[in-house]
């Protein structure tokens, strides 16, 4: 791991920790569903997530204080979902995503996470811009993105 100030994040009801392909399941339950999948065009099975996140950690996605993170609900361990501070593939832009199961959606999680993410990027990493690419039908995420005042290009 490195030696970032923050490799974990809490909140009051919530705690964030590194991804690892013991959460491999709980990914599945998002992107194995065609209708929480839609804005993708596809859904992956759970041998394709194990290996993805797998791939993730052999590349050292996690250098640079970038990554991804379980969300933990404190109220009954269970993992709600996953956010992540990424490279936007052939591009230098840094990219905030988040991931929430059915159940959790319009709770204020994915502007919890994005909120965190935001300030770990710009205050510890010194990140120079930070970016969120939402699907134009995807409401629920623009909302999240005009409630942290991002603009929109």
């Amino acid at each position: 791991m490195n030696s970032y100030p923050n490799e974990t994040f809490e909140t009051e009801s919530l705690f964030f920790r590194r991804i690892t392909v013991a959460d491999a399941e709980s990914e599945f339950e998002m992107f194995g569903d065609p209708e929480y999948t839609w804005f993708l065009g596809r859904t992956f099975s759970l041998e394709h997530i194990q290996k993805g996140i797998q791939k993730e950690i052999d590349k050292k996605i996690f250098t640079n204080g970038l990554g991804k993170w379980a969300i933990i609900s404190k109220e009954n361990n269970e993992t709600a979902g996953s956010c992540g501070l990424v490279k936007v593939k052939n591009k230098d832009d840094i990219e905030i995503s988040y991931f929430l199961k059915k159940r959790y959606w319009g709770k204020g999680i994915g502007t919890i996470a994005a909120k965190i993410l935001l300030t770990y990027g710009f205050e510890y990493l010194k990140l120079p811009l930070i970016i969120i690419r939402v699907h134009k039908q995807n409401i629920q995420s623009i909302n999240i993105a005009l409630k942290l005042k991002m603009n929109f290009i």
